[in-house]
């Protein structure tokens, strides 16, 4: 019996030594030099009410989508749009402003310029918010608590916080009731063809709401 019991149980034996002397798998690395974003879980988008987040007849690229560079964690479903400074923001989806900053002028890399953007929250009132960051030093166009339509002025595109160059961060979260940036939700766009998801280095035309042209800023000058 003692015999039959060590050989029933020499293959398991081998199993686990090859397992504990098989090297780990290396790590991956994004191009930032951290570790790579997780892949996207195959969630569903839910249903596609929300606009691109500037005025009808203007298109731009998008230089970060979903899960891509330094949209991770809280960001995963974040998407940046290449704008120029002072390009209209406007609302994505009807709701409430519930959170807004305007007083910031700069911008820098890494994680101590976080907290420093401009950006307006939109409550939509069943759950989710919409937040629309890195605006223009005093570019915020609504006050705390005013009720916005899709496709109206927000404020105008900027270049601050935790950022390389002018362009505006788009991203629906969890609402919360303590904290301007949540955990980002996935969505899609009515007005983006196929699946309504935009990836890096595609450019998208809106199909919001046309602005009053006298809404729309002369091209502000890069400084020297």
């Amino acid at each position: 019996m003692r015999l039959r019991s060590a050989v029933a149980a020499l293959p398991l034996a081998l199993s686990l030594l090859v397992t504990l002397s098989s090297p780990a798998p290396a790590a991956s690395f994004n191009v930032l030099g951290g570790p790579a974003a997780p892949a996207l879980p195959d969630v569903p988008r839910g249903p596609r009410i929300y606009k691109l987040p500037f005025p009808a007849g203007m298109s731009f690229r998008m230089c970060q989508g979903n899960g891509e560079g330094t949209h991770v964690g809280h960001g995963l479903y974040a998407w940046d749009f290449c704008m120029p400074i002072g390009t209209p923001v406007t609302a994505s989806r009807g709701g409430t402003v519930k959170w807004l900053r305007q007083d910031f002028s700069e911008a820098g890399q890494g994680p101590a310029w976080g907290d420093k953007a401009n950006y307006v929250v939109v409550d939509h009132g069943d759950g989710t918010s919409a937040m629309y960051m890195h605006l223009m030093h005093n570019g915020v166009r609504v006050q705390l608590g005013q009720q916005v339509q899709a496709g109206q002025l927000l404020a105008y595109s900027g270049n601050t916080g935790w950022s390389g160059g002018p362009h505006t961060h788009f991203m629906v979260m969890q609402s919360s009731s303590f904290d301007w940036y949540a955990q980002s939700l996935p969505v899609a766009f009515a007005d983006v063809p196929g699946n309504g998801v935009p990836s890096d280095g595609d450019r998208v035309a809106s199909g919001n709401a046309a602005i009053d042209p006298s809404l729309v800023l002369p091209p502000v000058q890069p400084r020297r």
